[in-house]
């Protein structure tokens, strides 16, 4: 969370793709209520399957939707 939250400070737009529920998260409630708060989206149930790196910032292509 804190790498997820000090990327937003220094980007626009951040997300965070985690493979499992927010209530499966290992981070603290209030970490992830705290990076909503900013701003920072977090889309469940996914992993990335490709990203591009330009210059330094990598940019999510592609979603694997994960079932449960």
């Amino acid at each position: 969370m804190d790498a997820v939250r000090t990327a937003k400070r220094l980007a626009k737009k951040v997300s965070i793709v985690y493979r499992r529920r927010v209530a499966d998260m290992t981070a603290l409630p209030a970490e992830i209520e705290g990076a909503i708060a900013e701003g920072i989206e977090v889309q469940t149930l996914k992993a990335p399957a490709s990203f591009w790196i330009l210059m330094k910032i990598i940019t999510l292509k592609e979603c694997m939707l994960h079932r449960r």
